[in-house]
């Protein structure tokens, strides 16, 4: 792997990559300082995280094969190394446990952004944000899925990540819509 890494100089506002980008390749940031930038749910830009030496980047996107979800920017001069997504994928699956770590940690890099972009917590310091992340489970509902009934425990608050949900009550067998909720709209706080 050390072999194939490409090793780039970069200065100050420098972009590895945009939003939107395909994901091409894994970067490692090995001097220098870089932020991770989103945005913001009424068009503003959010910064999501700081990488310092020694943090890698880039690997959510190509596990899923989807679009880059932010910009990666140099916020001092440094040095990126850049290993080719083919390269990169192709040792995950001669490696099923280095995939696991890193699905992991792209899935706590995954729940920060949006938690820094399309939420009540993007105010959170970084150290406590970590801790909210630990914690979150993630739960699927599908169409015409109930996630709550009224009159349940309350035991969860829930945020939505993604899709759309709709709270109502039943009034003598018949619904009565109270709000639609989606992403970053949260839930069960009241009962909680």
């Amino acid at each position: 792997v050390e072999d194939s890494l490409d090793r780039r100089h970069l200065g100050f506002g420098d972009v590895v990559y945009a939003a939107g980008d395909p994901a091409d390749a894994l970067y490692l940031l090995t001097a220098g300082t870089a932020r991770s930038v989103g945005i913001g749910p009424h068009g503003e830009e959010v910064s999501v995280s700081t990488l310092k030496p020694g943090d890698w980047f880039g690997a959510a996107e190509l596990l899923d094969n989807s679009p880059r979800a932010t910009t990666m920017r140099m916020s001092g001069a440094g040095v990126v190394q850049r290993l080719d997504g083919s390269l990169f994928r192709a040792l995950i699956h001669a490696y099923p446990d280095i995939r696991a770590v890193f699905e992991a940690v792209a899935r706590r890099g995954t729940l920060a952004n949006f938690f820094r972009t399309h939420s009540a917590f993007t105010q959170l310091t970084d150290s406590a944000l970590a801790r909210l992340v630990a914690k979150v489970t993630a739960v699927e509902v599908g169409a015409g899925e109930v996630a709550v009934r009224e009159g349940d425990a309350a035991e969860a608050f829930f945020i939505v990540e993604s899709g759309r949900l709709k709270a109502y009550r039943n009034e003598d067998g018949e619904e009565e819509d109270i709000e639609f909720l989606r992403a970053g709209d949260f839930f069960g706080d009241r009962a909680i």
